[in-house]
């Protein structure tokens, strides 16, 4: 073996011309750029025309050329080697040979196959394990059962690759097939596993390694104060260089960590208009077409799962055949509930299955999903995956879309895929037929590969070219900027035998860990060949967008000299700057910029309601008059709900009453937060409606608890849990029924617990206020009222869940209004000038107003809380009381009169806004009562993405 410390271009230019001389380069890219020199520097290269075949790369040129003698010896390719790993974690399952590297645990064994790739990728470093093993062994050291594991390991490898026909290239020592080549190996200090070869190449005098020059300086590097700045910076660099003529095709930009910084890097660039091209591969399942595999193994693993399924259906990177089909699917599904299927005996119940109708398109659809995805999981070769994919595509896929520009890196990626699946059937046919061994799940398996493996599109963009950190190291590039140049992600450890983590034993076997960072910050500082102009530029931040940093400690500080004279070219953040110091400045706005914005502040001035088309208003007509069984469809009825959604953003009344907007979402919950308080509140409902029937045994009355009344309301709860079950949201689900019934019990003991309560002889003299009420009559149940207002311009309208009479004063009213979740506050119930000069809630006063008259006054309302507390208590919010408690700040009758007037004030103000059809909000600061306050109000309501009436500017508010 010789040694050179030559600079690439030297070693080219002395070589090229001998036919027989080959050149490794650390990578493609590298190998790539010194072809492209060789062509356009004809008078460095010495030569006009060459054999492209004299350059390569380490990966393939350890396929190519580190070849066993024995011809009749196959290089095992990678997928074998897998194989050979499943088949012996499969042993080692029922013998146990491996003591410490595989967990022999019981909980463990299904998931035994997850030590794959580990295994395999410390198979071709056994060879070199084993030689320093046997040196530790001749010091008399006792081997532990850690190293008996990996002898273990090595022999039954060996072992298989002579059973087998095959050879590991790091296994090779003598039978190594010699070559007429003269090699030339560059840099090998920055390959990784150059060590596994190392005593190959070493015996051959044909090789050539060119080493880092001995007196190569590190750089020097910028420290900025954030990534955001360092990356803006380069940006400006860039452009700096398009303004002097520089190719930009001749820049290299190295980002350590490129995964996470890609993004924002490709929008500072985007911004700052700099064309570049990322050369960097894209995972074959991530964001892409590719993920279809992973979304089929997801059905089958979950059953059909409906988070799974819809994933699968509603994948936008596949040309589905018929989306609208895919998408009709999911939706049933998610009005069904179709949240997972269930077991019932011994025996899996398809949830999809049980709830589709039978004969619906739907169900056709979904049996052929299923047969498809259950073809994958099943697959016992990768011939009949290849089957499975060909079927799916055939009858799910529109093949012709795939000329579409959206669908084409979709067609791309899976182009790569399936080429890769047939070189897998390829390989089952030429070998693991020939292995003794059956996979234990082939899609399992090509999941796995294709996981691991990248696509890098093959751009033919112009401009500035993006890498990984290293990719591109001694590159011939005339500017390389290496950005996040920070100690922790420039730091690059080579750890020979890496499998071995005890400290003590790498010491015993001579491990020395080594630090190649230094030479690869040399290497991007070499001057490869002559070139005036040739700059490395090295930053970093202490800010960076993870984590604060320092930058290596193999690079000197230095300032940017010129920063200054860059910012001046920085258009955006000037334009940045003379908005906020208020400088008037001479930029143009174009014509349609103009006209737009003057629309615009036309209306926002005029407040015109244009947009009020008369569809618009027919429907708010209907809101407004349509209510109510037995009313006149001439006059406007208002209830609280209109008000509430009205005040204090009338835009909110639109969206949410007229229009009925809702979030259009496809997450499904079996049983949604609310609807089990639903449930009890409807079975409430029905039991006081037996109450309630003057001809049943209560009479109109609600029974006085005592032990027979307690048998009979047993009774009556569980046949209100039979029907109520039926009315709830819930009810077309059969999964979510199931388990309702399985709560019966506990759902009704509640409900039980709120009628021995609720049944109870009144107590007034309660300090948390009266909750029985035992003896009383039942003026309605959930029923509707209608009456006029003062002005009888407009009616009031109200649906009221229970209303009581006092036996003993049967001129008093009694209000109650049962919550499943939190009571509205007292305070924003009644009406306070000196406090709150606004009515938040108008409940109470609307249930006051339908249902007084000259014969009956309301004397108490009160929210009764039908969700226990831990002391099997149901808690109420009284805001009219017989006796009102200053330390509740509830009120009395008379007292609640100011309340009153204000909501026929709010009621007014509605009924003149909404027939003149002003519905736009008015500005907090110039109307305290009606205004929306933009924080307050905006910033929580569930509209606010679709409204955009509240933004939030430098911390002020704006309207």
């Amino acid at each position: 073996m010789n040694f050179s410390e030559d600079k690439i271009s030297e070693v080219i230019a002395a070589n090229i011309e001998n036919i027989n001389s080959l050149f490794v380069f650390p990578t493609d890219v590298v190998q790539t750029s010194w072809i492209n020199w060789a062509i356009k520097n004809t008078n460095e290269s010495r030569v006009k025309a060459f054999n492209l075949d004299q350059f390569t790369a380490w990966d393939k040129f350890k396929s190519d050329y580190l070849k066993a003698a024995d011809e009749n010896l196959i290089c095992i390719p990678p997928v074998v080697r897998k194989v050979f790993v499943q088949k012996i974690l499969l042993e080692n399952n029922e013998q146990h040979f491996f003591k410490r590297i595989v967990s022999s645990a019981p909980e463990f064994k299904d998931n035994v196959f997850s030590f794959t790739d580990w295994i395999s990728k410390i198979l071709p470093s056994l060879k070199l394990w084993n030689v320093q093993f046997e040196k530790y062994c001749a010091l008399g050291k006792i081997p532990d059962d850690e190293d008996n594991d990996y002898k273990k390991l090595f022999e039954l490898y060996k072992e298989f690759l002579a059973q087998n026909n095959f050879y590991e290239p790091s296994y090779l020592d003598s039978n190594f097939k010699k070559n007429k080549k003269h090699i030339f190996i560059f840099y090998p200090e920055i390959l990784e596993d150059f060590a596994e070869f190392q005593n190959i190449l070493c015996a051959e005098e044909n090789v050539t390694l060119v080493c880092i020059s001995k007196n190569e300086q590190t750089g020097k590097c910028v420290f900025y104060n954030d990534a955001r700045k360092e990356i803006r910076m380069l940006a400006l660099r860039l452009r700096q260089l398009h303004l002097e003529k520089i190719d930009l095709r001749t820049v290299a930009v190295n980002v350590p960590d490129l995964e996470n910084i890609r993004p924002y890097l490709e929008r500072e660039l985007s911004i700052y208009s700099v064309p570049f091209t990322v050369r960097a591969g894209v995972p074959y399942t991530k964001n892409c077409g590719g993920d279809i595999f992973q979304k089929i193994k997801d059905c089958a693993s979950s059953n059909f799962s409906y988070d799974s399924v819809r994933s699968f259906l509603l994948d936008g990177y596949i040309p589905w055949k018929n989306f609208d089909l895919n998408e009709r699917l999911v939706r049933v599904g998610n009005e069904k509930r179709c949240v997972c299927s269930y077991e019932e005996g011994k025996s899996i119940n398809d949830i999809w299955l049980s709830s589709l109708d039978d004969g619906s398109a739907e169900k056709e659809f979904y049996l052929k999903i299923k047969d498809t995805v259950l073809q994958f999981e099943n697959a016992s070769s990768f011939q009949k995956l290849k089957f499975a994919w060909d079927n799916f595509k055939n009858k799910f896929v529109d093949e012709k879309k795939f000329n579409e520009e959206r669908y084409k890196t979709t067609d791309k990626i899976l182009g790569r895929i399936i080429t890769d699946l047939n070189n897998l059937v390829s390989i089952e046919h030429d070998y693991l037929s020939k292995i003794n061994y059956k996979l234990n799940s082939v899609f399992d398996f090509f999941i796995n590969e294709i996981n691991q493996k990248t696509y890098t599109p093959n751009e033919k963009k112009y401009g500035v070219n993006i890498f990984p950190y290293r990719l591109s190291v001694c590159a011939d590039f005339e500017y390389q900027f290496v950005i996040n140049a920070t100690q922790k992600d420039i730091s690059v450890p080579f750890r020979k035998l890496g499998f071995i983590n005890d400290v003590e034993k790498r010491a015993l076997l001579e491990l020395n860990e080594k630090d190649a960072s230094v030479d690869f910050i040399k290497l991007y500082c070499t001057q490869q060949r002559s070139l005036k102009n040739k700059q490395v530029f090295f930053s970093a931040s202490k800010k960076t967008f993870s984590a604060s940093a320092i930058m290596h400690t193999a690079l000197d500080s230095c300032e940017q000299s010129d920063e200054k004279n860059l910012e001046q070219f920085d258009f955006i953040n000037n334009e940045k700057n003379d908005f906020k110091d208020g400088i008037v400045s001479d930029r143009v706005f174009s014509e349609m910029q103009q006209k737009s914005f003057y629309n615009w502040k036309t209306i926002f001035v005029s407040g015109d309601s244009s947009f009020m088309s008369d569809s618009l208003k027919n429907k708010i007509n209907a809101e407004l008059k349509d209510k109510g069984k037995n009313s006149n469809l001439e006059r406007v009825k208002i209830s609280q709900t209109e008000l509430k959604s009205f005040f204090p953003c009338p835009r909110k009344f639109i969206f949410t009453k007229v229009l009925s907007l809702k979030e259009d979402s496809l997450d499904v919950d079996l049983i949604k937060n609310y609807e089990a308080g639903v449930l009890v509140h409807k079975m409430i409902e029905l039991v006081c409606k037996k109450f309630q029937d003057k001809n049943g045994i209560y009479q109109g009355k609600i029974p006085v608890f005592n032990d027979e009344i307690s048998v009979q309301i047993e009774q009556l709860i569980c046949s209100a849990f039979e029907e109520a079950k039926l009315h709830a949201g819930f009810s077309r689900s059969m999964l979510a029924l199931k388990i309702i019934e399985s709560q019966k019990k506990l759902i009704c003991k509640n409900v039980f617990l709120f009628f021995r309560q609720f049944c109870a002889l009144p107590d007034y003299s309660s300090k948390k206020g009266n909750k029985s009420f035992g003896g009383y009559f039942i003026e309605g149940v959930e029923f509707e009222k209608e009456v006029p207002c003062n002005s009888d311009r407009f009616d009031f309208f109200g649906k009221i869940d229970c209303a009581l009479l006092n036996p003993d004063e049967p001129d008093e009213l009694f209000i109650i209004d049962y919550k499943t979740g939190s009571a509205p506050s007292i305070k924003d119930c009644i009406f306070n000038a000196d406090s709150i000069p606004v009515l938040g809630d108008f409940q109470m006063a609307s249930y006051v107003k339908l249902l007084e008259n000259n014969q009956m006054k309301v004397c108490s309302a009160m929210f009764y809380k039908i969700k226990k507390d831990s002391a099997d208590n149901f808690d109420v919010v009284q805001i009219i009381s017989k006796l009102p408690s200053a330390r509740s700040h509830n009120t009395d009758r008379e007292g609640f009169e100011k309340t009153l007037s204000e909501f026929e004030i709010f009621a007014e103000y509605f009924y003149e806004k909404s027939s003149e059809f002003d519905f736009e909000p008015k500005n907090f600061q110039m109307d305290k009562e009606h205004g929306v306050n933009v924080y307050k109000d905006c910033m929580k309501c569930g509209l606010n993405s679709i409204c955009r009436t509240s933004f939030n500017i430098a911390r002020k508010e704006i309207l």
